[in-house]
């Protein structure tokens, strides 16, 4: 009978036990579908004393889709391949550096919905995170896209 030294025994018995393991699953690229109408809008920056607000999709590879400034009240986004910069028309909920918690958007023919939750943290100063929001758009055919989004809040 053939022996085999102790270390090669254990190291036959744990290959022989293991299972294989299935590829790493990664997540598909975002299609046109699940990004909808929005572009990727610029970096924007903050004068001292000002608030802003930039959104996120809650898609595998982020793209900042929303940002908006306290004063003047106005958002700016990439819809159909134009940069708009949309007036803050109507607002609900108790505002937080005064960005209200709901708020429509609109210039022209566009409108969009925003409604995020805020959430303030003890390590943040002059400023909050969002980490569950929508943004809702209504296009030309009557199409309602409602995108899943996340942020931050942030004062100058």
């Amino acid at each position: 009978m053939m022996r085999f030294p102790p270390a090669l025994l254990l190291m036959l018995t744990v290959l022989g036990c293991a299972s294989p393991r299935p590829p790493a699953q990664t997540a598909p690229a975002p299609t046109p579908a699940m990004q909808g109408p929005f572009g990727e809008v610029a970096p924007q920056s903050l004068q001292p004393g000002q608030c802003g607000l930039a959104l996120w999709t809650r898609t595998p590879s982020a793209r900042r889709v929303f940002w908006a400034y306290a004063v003047p009240p106005v958002a700016r986004m990439t819809i159909d391949g134009r940069t708009l910069d949309l007036r803050r028309t109507e607002e609900s909920g108790e505002p937080l550096f005064g960005f209200p918690p709901q708020a429509r958007y609109a210039a022209g023919d566009v409108a969009v919905s925003v409604d995020v939750d805020f959430e303030s943290r003890s390590d943040l100063v002059g400023g909050a995170v969002v980490r569950n929001g929508t943004i809702s758009y209504v296009d030309r055919t009557g199409a309602e896209l409602v995108l899943p989004v996340a942020g931050l809040l942030a004062c100058q």
